[in-house]
């Protein structure tokens, strides 16, 4: 009984103690860590995507390391129109492709407000430069057919010189049409903050807010530019984006 009353008296003494007290405070700073990882998920202004980072901690003010994210970018005037569809998946009137990017790029991450305590949020800021492969896969529709007297229904791509609403079945499924996708080459820039509020040692918890910017060599056919005259053709976007990530620090 006594032996075990002064063990307790021993790891008290000892978590209370000025040194126990200096790794925790070099801990929150991220002193102790040198690497960490964290993914997300993000919503922008014409999409969304998928985003993951791998970082080397330089020191307590600066971080470098690489990115990648997988998304989908919309054109600014597509509009669903799910109560023309006569059964199974909506249409979006004149889109003659999507487009899905991949980007990888490099970048650096930097304290601007440090966390006083546990309980305090950190807010970095950050950017991230690099490559972006566009994706670009043609979109079928179902359409409406009469071939010698017999309705059928058959897969093609938007013709506003021979489809409308009235001869328009259904839109297809997602897979449809990427075996006849083009690549787009291009580059990327994204710039943003970072807020951490993580309650947790060695862990990330954070929502991200930025810019991004995307570029490909050539322009991206997105709309039939009979039906939308603004820009159906685009090589340049940008868009606002939010997210929320999650991740770890480790030696």
């Amino acid at each position: 009984m006594k032996a075990n009353f002064l063990y307790i008296l021993f790891f008290t003494l000892l978590a209370q103690s000025p040194i126990i007290g200096q790794i925790k405070s070099l801990e929150m700073k991220g002193i102790l860590y040198t690497k960490q990882a964290q993914g997300g998920i993000s919503i922008s202004t014409n999409g969304f995507f998928l985003t993951g980072s791998y970082m080397w901690i330089r020191n307590i003010y600066y971080e470098e390391g690489i990115e990648l994210d997988i998304g989908y970018k919309k054109h600014h005037k597509e509009q669903n129109t799910s109560g023309y569809a006569r059964s199974g998946y909506d249409i979006i009137y004149g889109k003659l492709n999507s487009l899905y990017y991949i980007r990888l790029g490099v970048g650096q991450r930097r304290l601007l407000v440090d966390k006083i305590d546990i309980g305090s949020i950190k807010i970095n800021y950050y950017f991230f430069l690099g490559t972006n492969i566009g994706i670009v896969k043609p979109v079928y529709i179902n359409v409406l057919e009469n071939n010698d007297g017999n309705n059928s229904i058959q897969k093609r791509i938007f013709d506003h010189n021979k489809h409308s609403l009235n001869n328009i079945h259904s839109g297809t499924s997602f897979t449809t049409g990427f075996s006849r996708s083009s690549i787009y080459p291009g580059l990327y820039l994204k710039a943003g903050l970072s807020f951490d509020y993580s309650t947790e040692m060695g862990y990330i918890t954070s929502i991200d807010m930025g810019g991004v910017l995307d570029f490909f060599f050539r322009k991206v056919p997105l709309m039939e530019k009979e039906i939308v005259s603004d820009n159906p053709e685009k090589n340049l976007f940008i868009d606002l984006y939010i997210s929320i990530h999650f991740g770890k620090k480790w030696f």
